[in-house]
């Protein structure tokens, strides 16, 4: 039976997430440059992309509060 195997890439820490803001606002550095400036951490370019794409959108890499649906107020029916 074929065993599938998986990447063993890391997610990014507090750390790496400052980092990386940093870089991407002071130096302007793309997903490709932060890969071959960092090639020791492992990170995905996909990975990479999507918090770029965040910090371009929100300014910061955090995630934005809120699932997504609308908030309804509650109204009595009488």
């Amino acid at each position: 039976m074929r065993q599938l195997s998986y990447c063993s890439k890391m997610v990014f820490t507090a750390d790496d997430k400052q980092l990386i803001k940093s870089s991407r606002h002071l130096k302007g550095y793309s997903s490709q440059r932060f890969l071959k400036e960092f090639s020791q951490e492992n990170w995905m370019l996909r990975e990479l992309d999507y918090l770029l794409s965040s910090i371009d959108k929100h300014g910061n890499a955090e995630r934005v509060p809120g699932n997504g649906q609308q908030h309804t107020a509650l109204t009595s029916g009488t």
